[in-house]
C-alpha cells in the first residue's frame, strides 16, 4: 500500500470530504478603482543606538547638574534662614526673659549667661535641623529628577523657605518692637 500524492486521495474520516484545492481565480480591478499599491513603504531605519545613548546621557547628565546645583543653594539660602531665625529665637528669649523679670522698658539688666546658654542649644537644634532638610532635600530633588518633576519639587521648596525666611522676620521685627 503507497503514500497518496495529495489531499484529494486521502481517504475521508467519518465521511467527511477533503477541502476544496481550487484555485481563485485574480481579478483585475474595475477601471474606476484605483489600483492597490503594490508594495508597504519601508519602515524608517532604526537610529544609531550609539547616538541615542550618548544623546540620553547628555539629557540626564544635564539633569543631574540642574539638581545638584539647586541643592548647592538651596542649602545656603536654608543656612541664611536658620542664622535668620536664631536671631528671631534669640530675640523671643530676651523678651520672655525680661518680661518673667518684670523689667521695664528702658532699664538695663545684664542676661548674658543665660543668654549665652540658649544660643548654645538653639545654634545646636537648628544646626541638627538643617543637616536633616539638607539630607532630605538632596533625596526628593534626586527623586524628582528620575521620575520628571524636578521642577515643581524646586519651586515647592523655594516658595516654603521664603515663607519661613518671612516668618523669621516677622518674629524678629515683633519682639524688637515690643
Amino acid at each position: 500500500m503507497g503514500k497518496p500524492d495529495s489531499a484529494d486521495e486521502l481517504p475521508a474520516v467519518n465521511g467527511a470530504k477533503p477541502p476544496e484545492t481550487q484555485k481563485q481565480a485574480v481579478e483585475s480591478p474595475a477601471a474606476d478603482q484605483a489600483p492597490a499599491p503594490a508594495e508597504t513603504p519601508a519602515p524608517p531605519p532604526a537610529p544609531n543606538p550609539r547616538v541615542t545613548w550618548a544623546r540620553e546621557w547628555g539629557t540626564n547628565a544635564l539633569r543631574y547638574i540642574w539638581c545638584y546645583v539647586s541643592w548647592f543653594l538651596l542649602s545656603g539660602f536654608s543656612l541664611w534662614i536658620l542664622i535668620e531665625v536664631r536671631v528671631a529665637l534669640l530675640t523671643l528669649v530676651t523678651y520672655v526673659r525680661l518680661q518673667m523679670m518684670g523689667v521695664a522698658v528702658g532699664e538695663t539688666v545684664s542676661t548674658g549667661g543665660q543668654l549665652r546658654v540658649a544660643d548654645q542649644w538653639i545654634v545646636l537644634f537648628l544646626a541638627l535641623g538643617w543637616l536633616g532638610f539638607v539630607v532630605w532635600l538632596e533625596a526628593y530633588l534626586r527623586a524628582g529628577t528620575q521620575r520628571g518633576t524636578f521642577w515643581p519639587r524646586l519651586a515647592r521648596v523655594a516658595i516654603w523657605l521664603v515663607v519661613l525666611l518671612g516668618v523669621a522676620y516677622g518674629l524678629e521685627e515683633l519682639f524688637t518692637r515690643l
